[in-house]
């Protein structure tokens, strides 16, 4: 908004002006004294760091963390050291919290799975391919488990996994040692995590809790913005595509901020409740947008008050993000911002004004009123998640539904991956083929972690063939001429830093697997002990175990379900089908917040590929978003009007559309939504409805016909099968 429309709210603008028969309203409210306002900054309190300095320190602890583990190791000559070493590059994360909250359940993970190899050696252990096909089941069942559970169980599911490949091979090749060797590994998996855990916490900690509320704080900035953008009639794509995954990105970082802070855990109702807030201000924004898009389009001018009461909002808001009112002001002069809209009920009244006009009109007027109430219920919940005394709140529901399909497709990726490399050794009798196959065993299972993972796994083939090289000049050379523990970890340091340091740039996924492949291939390669044996045939081997292992997982990625648009577009179709049938189900009661959180996650596949710049990206990523718009409405037909939907045949029709899609269907549904607003639109028309029965009709006659417009605009995706 220029500085002219902030002076003067008549001056024109993306509003169009209107006759009006209401007196003209008093200038904007001025901002009230900024005196006891509460602290709604986060506090860097708990955090010890800079941002732009967390990748340089987390190279430095991991560092830390691998020779530690190392020295511990040939202090009291474990078995095999290289195991206590790839622990550290599994369990390291740039914040300390998330370290804490994932150790616990993959030490769990690894005692499951070592229990389990146990009982596959004692079951199988003459019978190799029984006892190979048998692990690789296990590791398809963890891999699948891993995949559907959204939560930091998936971890323990992960390691679980291939922590039964780690003991149960080489017990399997002796199984008289069988129990030695599951001890060996427990203690140099257990040594990793334990060690990596203490260094990341106690060492310049990077707190969760902190970076939790610099996310909040800066989830609040973009949606000001955006919510200003809107209120003058604009639209921001770009910051659009980041506000939607932020309520799943701050619930991820909530559940390991609890690990780390005791006044985390007291806040996270709060901060649960700030979410859903969150979700339902962004929510109203967009269908504002959508609609003043479609009524600019249609060169439709506005009604006297829109712009008056825009402008109101847009000082508000633009008052409290400064902070120069509370919460409780935003909230006032947001209510006055609405007294400035026009009446529906007197336009209903008026021969003169048609049913389009009213249905326009109806349309434009909820979604500003909806977008000042989320707002004021925004502010309030920001401003008691940051308050010094938190109270007792109802607990928020999120969810994020797991796709049984995917996770299956991954689960069969593992098994193929391990037997595949397992007939390899087998027909080969090859001596490095135990190390190849539990590193298949590993590397799919981090794969799938991924979005994309096909080039991710492409790429890291490449790396680890270009690191080939130098990694035997540092491990065949150099080490080999290395004196003692002081010259092993110099010649050691420089190589885990660099790999530490691109795992640390989470933003750039290629970067996190590139180094964290090398890692995995660097310690393997080494086989570093205390009285390490340096072999160049040995090291030759393992480093053709290693690419092959990784060169497997890019294959299967790129042959069995690969991860493409298409197959994104079909796996967001199953979940937004799933979600939105409990949607039109009025028994089913879905919170808000537990839908949006499952659409918003299944958006993210699709959000990966806009990076591509394909049109049929940002059109299927458009098509999500609105069918997440369509979600919000179906709640809150099926919450206030259930006997209406029930009346127009649209639950039975929506129904018979989400459990068999077709292009009939979503005609039938569509004309369902136009005769519900219709039939709407006439009640209001009759004069005959109350005053609580006339604002129903009203909010029935604006959902019914969003619910037109968002399956008209994206109705297809559905039919994606």
């Amino acid at each position: 908004m220029s500085a002219l429309e902030i002076a003067n709210p008549r001056a024109p603008g993306p509003w169009p002006a209107a006759h009006s028969t209401r007196p003209a309203s008093a200038s904007p409210v001025a901002a009230p004294a900024t005196t006891n306002l509460p602290r709604t900054r986060p506090s860097a309190s708990g955090s010890f760091v800079r941002s732009d300095w967390v990748p340089w320190i987390f190279a430095a602890k991991t560092t830390l963390s691998a020779l530690l583990t190392q020295l511990i190791a040939f202090t009291f000559n474990l078995d095999q050291p290289k195991w206590a070493l790839l622990t550290v590059f599994i369990v390291a994360q740039p914040a300390s919290g998330r370290v804490l909250a994932k150790s616990v359940h993959r030490i769990i993970g690894t005692f499951t799975g070592v229990a389990v190899a146990l009982l596959f050696v004692a079951l199988f252990a003459q019978e190799r391919v029984l006892f190979l096909v048998t692990l690789a089941a296990w590791i398809g069942i963890c891999t699948f488990a891993s995949q559907y559970a959204k939560s930091f169980a998936a971890y323990g599911f992960v390691l679980s996994g291939y922590s039964a490949a780690i003991v149960g091979i080489p017990g399997a090749l002796d199984p008289g040692n069988a129990f030695y060797v599951a001890t060996a590994r427990v203690t140099e998996i257990s040594l990793g995590i334990i060690v990596t855990a203490a260094v990341s916490h106690l060492i310049l900690p990077v707190s969760v809790a902190g970076m939790l509320r610099q996310e909040v704080a800066a989830a609040r900035s973009w949606l000001t913005d955006y919510a200003l953008a809107v209120l003058r009639g604009g639209d921001d794509q770009s910051l659009r595509a980041k506000l939607l995954g932020e309520v799943v990105r701050i619930e991820d970082l909530r559940a390991s901020a609890i690990f780390e802070e005791h006044e985390m855990r007291g806040r996270r109702d709060l901060l649960r409740r700030l979410g859903a807030a969150f979700a339902e201000a962004f929510g109203s924004c967009q269908l504002l947008m959508r609609q003043l898009v479609a009524y600019r389009q249609a060169d439709a001018a506005s009604v006297a008050g829109e712009s008056e009461a825009a402008t109101q909002a847009s000082l508000a808001i633009r008052s409290w993000r400064s902070e120069q009112i509370t919460a409780a002001g935003l909230g006032e002069r947001l209510l006055r911002a609405q007294a400035s809209l026009p009446l529906v009920q007197v336009l209903c009244r008026d021969a003169s004004v048609t049913d389009g006009e009213l249905l326009r009109t109806s349309m434009i007027v909820a979604r500003l009123r909806e977008v000042f109430a989320s707002f004021a219920a925004y502010g309030e919940a920001y401003e008691r998640f940051f308050s010094s005394t938190p109270s007792g709140e109802q607990r928020t529901r999120f969810a994020v539904v797991g796709d049984w399909r995917g996770a299956a497709w991954a689960g069969l990726r593992a098994v193929l991956a391990l037997l595949l490399v397992a007939i390899f050794w087998i027909a080969a009798d090859w001596p490095s083929g135990p190390t190849a196959v539990i590193l298949s065993a590993v590397v799919t299972a981090r794969l799938a972690t991924m979005n994309r993972a096909g080039e991710a796994a492409i790429g890291g083939t490449i790396a680890v063939v270009l690191g080939t090289v130098p990694a035997f000049l540092i491990i065949e050379v150099l080490l080999s001429q290395a004196n003692g523990f002081e010259m092993f970890a110099l010649v050691l340091a420089p190589v885990l830093f660099l790999c530490a340091f691109l795992m640390a740039h989470e933003k750039s996924p290629l970067a996190v697997i590139f180094g964290f492949l090398f890692a995995l291939y660097f310690a393997s390669a080494g086989g570093f002990a205390d009285r390490t044996v340096y072999d160049a045939v040995g090291f030759v081997n393992t480093s053709f175990a290693v690419i092959l292992a990784i060169a497997v997982g890019a294959i299967l990625f790129a042959v069995v379900a690969p991860d493409t648009l298409d197959a994104a577009r079909r796996r967001f179709a199953r979940v937004a089908r799933r979600a939105l049938a409990k949607a039109t189900n009025p028994a089913s009661g879905i919170p808000l917040a537990e839908f949006e959180t499952t659409m918003v996650a299944a958006l993210d596949p699709l959000r990966s590929h806009l990076a591509t710049k394909d049109a049929n990206a940002v059109a299927a990523w458009e098509a999500g978003v609105a069918l997440l718009d369509a979600g919000r409405e179906l709640i809150a037909v099926a919450r206030g009007s259930s006997t209406a939907i029930a009346r127009q045949g649209l639950s039975r029709e929506l129904a018979a559309l989400l459990s068999r899609p077709d292009a009939k269907r979503l005609a039938r549904v569509r004309a369902q939504c136009r005769g519900a607003a219709a039939e709407a639109v006439a009640g209001l028309r009759s004069g005959t409805l109350g005053a609580s029965a006339t604002r129903a009709a009203i909010r029935a006659t604006v959902a019914f016909a969003t619910l037109d417009d968002e399956l008209g605009r994206a109705g297809n995706a559905l039919l994606v099968r």
